[in-house]
C-alpha cells in the first residue's frame, strides 16, 4: 500500500476504535483486514501522533484559579476540581471525595468536629475510608434534626462518620425547626442542648455544605411554605441554617426564631471551617457564603468557581 492509503487506513481504524467504540475484530471485518493488522495500525496511530491519549485526573486542581479565589475572597485555601458538567451526581461525588480528604488531613486524636446537614455532607461522609482511628475525637451535629422524606438524618450521618474514624459521636435531641417559639426555648434549656451549645463554642473543625436560597431549595421549600414563614427576597443561600444575602450579611428574619442551630459567633470561632459545594446553580449561594467570613477552606468545581469570580467582578468591581 502507498503512504496515503496507509495514513487513510490508520485514521479510519483509529476513528472506528476510539470514537465509535468498535472492537478490533469488528473493525477487521468491516475493513476486510486482519485483527493483528488493526492492532498494528492503532499502535502506529499513537506513534505518528494521530491519536493522543491523555488521562484526566479529576482531583488535579487549577492552581491559578485557586489563588484567584483565595486572594479575591481572603480565604486560606480553595481547591477547584474539573468535574463532568453533564452529570451532577458524579460531579458531587468527586467534590465530596476531595473535601473528605481535606477534612481528614486536619483531624487529629483531640479534634472536636462539627457536621452540618445536606446531601454534600452525606456524600463527604460516604467518601471517607475506615482507615484511621481517633479514639478521643468528638463529632457533633451543628443543626437540629430535619424530618423530611429522602433527607439523610443528621444524627445518623454524625454516627456513621464517627464510626469511620473510630471517634465518639454526639446527637442532638432537637428538631431543625420548631413549631412554636416557646418550644425552641424549652429545647435550648434542656441539659443536652446546653452541653452541645458549649461544645459548639470550641470546635476545631466545622464541615459545611452551601445550600440554595430557601425558595429554590427542593428539600425545604414546602417546609417553609407550610410554616408560613416570611422569607426575605434578599436571601441567596444558607450555611449551617444561617441565611445571608449576596454581600454576605447574615439576615435577621422571623424564621430564625424557629431554627435550632449553631450561631454565627460559635461557628466563626471554629479553628478550621471547611465548605464544599458543586453546581453552577449555586453561584450566588457560594458568592454570598464566601463573603460571610465563615469559610476558611472551599472545595468547589472549576466551572462554578469561574462563575463565582465573574459574578463578583460584575457586582462588586
Amino acid at each position: 500500500m502507498g503512504l496515503l492509503y496507509d495514513i487513510h487506513t490508520i485514521v479510519e481504524v483509529a476513528r472506528l476504535y476510539y470514537s465509535d467504540g468498535l472492537l478490533q475484530q469488528n473493525i477487521a471485518k468491516k475493513l476486510n483486514i486482519s485483527r493483528p493488522y488493526v492492532s498494528l495500525l492503532l499502535t502506529k496511530a499513537k506513534e505518528l501522533g494521530i491519536v493522543e491519549i491523555s488521562i484526566k485526573n479529576p482531583y488535579e486542581s487549577n492552581e491559578e484559579l485557586n489563588k484567584d479565589m483565595e486572594n479575591t475572597f481572603n480565604i486560606q485555601k480553595c481547591i477547584t476540581i474539573d468535574v463532568p458538567n453533564n452529570n451532577n451526581k458524579i460531579a458531587t461525588s468527586i467534590v465530596a471525595c476531595q473535601a473528605a480528604a481535606v477534612m481528614k488531613a486536619h483531624i487529629n486524636n483531640e479534634s472536636n468536629i462539627g457536621l452540618a446537614s445536606g446531601s454534600m455532607i452525606y456524600n463527604i461522609v460516604e467518601s471517607c475510608d475506615n482507615d484511621v482511628s481517633y479514639k478521643s475525637a468528638q463529632v457533633y451535629p451543628l443543626i437540629g434534626e430535619i424530618n423530611i422524606a429522602d433527607y439523610s438524618l443528621l444524627n445518623g450521618v454524625v454516627r456513621d462518620f464517627a464510626k469511620k474514624i473510630n471517634a465518639n459521636w454526639n446527637i442532638i435531641y432537637a428538631p431543625y425547626i420548631v413549631p412554636d417559639i416557646k418550644d425552641k426555648e424549652i429545647y435550648l434549656q434542656s441539659s443536652g442542648m446546653k452541653l452541645l451549645r458549649e461544645k459548639w463554642k470550641n470546635l476545631d473543625i466545622a464541615i459545611m455544605g452551601i445550600c440554595l436560597a430557601p425558595d429554590k431549595n427542593p428539600y425545604f421549600i414546602d417546609l417553609y411554605k407550610s410554616k408560613k414563614y416570611e422569607l426575605t427576597e434578599k436571601s441567596v443561600g444558607n450555611i449551617c441554617a444561617m441565611f445571608y444575602d449576596i454581600e454576605g450579611n447574615i439576615l435577621d428574619h422571623d424564621i430564625n426564631d424557629y431554627i435550632i442551630s449553631i450561631d454565627k459567633e460559635a461557628l466563626k470561632s471554629a479553628k478550621i471551617k471547611i465548605a464544599a459545594a458543586c453546581g453552577t446553580e449555586k453561584t450566588e449561594s457560594i458568592l454570598g457564603a464566601l463573603k460571610t467570613g465563615l469559610i476558611d477552606i472551599l472545595v468547589v468545581d472549576e466551572s462554578t468557581s469561574i462563575k463565582v469570580l465573574n459574578l463578583n467582578t460584575k457586582l462588586f468591581k
